[in-house]
């Protein structure tokens, strides 16, 4: 087998699916044959908090999302996708696996340790790898999506990263962390949504229900995290100006409370594809919002998040010129701008993108 990809593939956010999709349909494309690791340890159905009452409350008051997303995210993954068997565990990784000649880690945020367990797993570290096998340990646009890293990580993270053949990771901020352990052989990548052509995203949006009533439609697009007021605030603003509504897409059923016009709850990945494909406009904190929209040449709007590290997004925007579409203060961007100079700066860092992953497969034809 040419690869084994270990990532965050399962969780039910249409980010974490997409760049999972991302990165294997391109590798396969090229020609590559390889699988997704099917890793889903015990942590990641633990609530994420200390606080007794929160994790009786929150499974409860979350199981419609975790029901409806496992059907409407898992028919995605088994249409699109090809998997290992389950692996729980360390000791699965170990010894159940097949053998392949580059196993990669990434993208997403596998390497922060400051957000769950992921980051403090070194299975996302590639820690499970057989070194006596000859084959490669690779990191794809994996993201640490801190600004520093905690002092006692530091030798934990030197260690770990030290025996990678090849590094690459997508933010800026995560080059000079690295950097900064010693360790110099690092590359900053783009997402692998952006390895796709927009045609191939395109042929997922042609299996979305939505687009008949989307086509009718003039609206803007919010999609947020933590339910920040200001976001909504100025979609409903932005909708006033622009005399449209206002969508909102998210996984959560507690965001029907929000104020919008309309709320599409754990559609479908090829559904949030259309909806941020068919917009007037998109109002976002989140990264993969901020990339589709880039991709489909969207009118954005870009806000931090509250009380997070929005480096990732800040560092995307600022790698092609477009930090003008950060919302400030809270005031109304405008609504069209230009994508001219940012398709030169993009098209480049693709290629440096693809040049990367040819180098780590030590593949000497040209690339798609």
């Amino acid at each position: 087998m040419d690869f084994l990809t270990i990532t965050c593939h399962s969780a039910y956010n249409y980010g974490a699916v997409l760049q999972t999709y991302g990165l294997y349909k391109y590798l396969k494309d090229c020609g590559f044959d390889g699988k997704i690791i099917d890793y889903q340890p015990n942590y990641f159905n633990k609530p994420k908090t200390n606080n007794l009452l929160k994790k009786m409350i929150r499974p409860i008051i979350r199981y419609p999302d975790f029901k409806k997303g496992k059907r409407v995210f898992g028919k995605f993954i088994d249409n699109n996708l090809r998997l290992t068997p389950r692996m729980k565990n360390m000791d699965d990784l170990k010894n159940k696996l097949e053998n392949a000649r580059v196993y990669i880690t990434g993208s997403d945020q596998v390497w922060n340790c400051s957000k769950g367990e992921v980051g403090n797993d070194d299975a996302f570290f590639l820690g499970f790898v057989n070194r006596d096998n000859d084959c490669k340990k690779v990191s794809y646009a994996a993201s640490i999506a801190m600004n520093e890293l905690p002092d006692n990580q530091k030798d934990r993270y030197k260690k770990l990263l030290s025996d990678f053949d090849n590094i690459s990771v997508r933010e800026k901020t995560g080059v000079n962390i690295i950097n900064n352990l010693g360790i110099t052989n690092v590359e900053q990548v783009l997402d692998p949504v952006y390895l796709l052509e927009t045609k191939d995203w395109i042929e997922l949006i042609n299996h979305s229900k939505l687009i008949e009533k989307l086509k009718k439609e003039k609206y803007i697009l919010v999609y947020g995290f933590l339910q920040q007021k200001n976001v909504y605030d100025y979609a409903e603003k932005l909708a006033k100006r622009n005399k449209c509504k206002v969508y909102n897409v998210n996984t959560l059923i507690e965001d029907y409370k929000l104020k919008t016009d309309k709320y599409f709850w754990n559609v479908t990945p090829e559904d949030f594809l259309a909806l941020i494909y068919y917009a007037d406009s998109v109002v976002t904190n989140s990264f993969h919002g901020l990339s589709f929209s880039i991709i489909f040449k969207k009118s954005f709007h870009l806000f931090g998040k509250n009380g997070n590290s929005s480096s990732r997004m800040f560092d995307m925007v600022d790698s092609i010129g477009l930090s003008n579409r950060i919302v400030r203060n809270d005031e109304l961007l405008p609504n069209n701008f230009s994508y001219d100079n940012a398709e030169k700066e993009l098209k480049s860092k693709i290629s440096n993108s693809k040049e990367f992953l040819k180098q780590a497969f030590n593949k000497s034809e040209e690339t798609k």
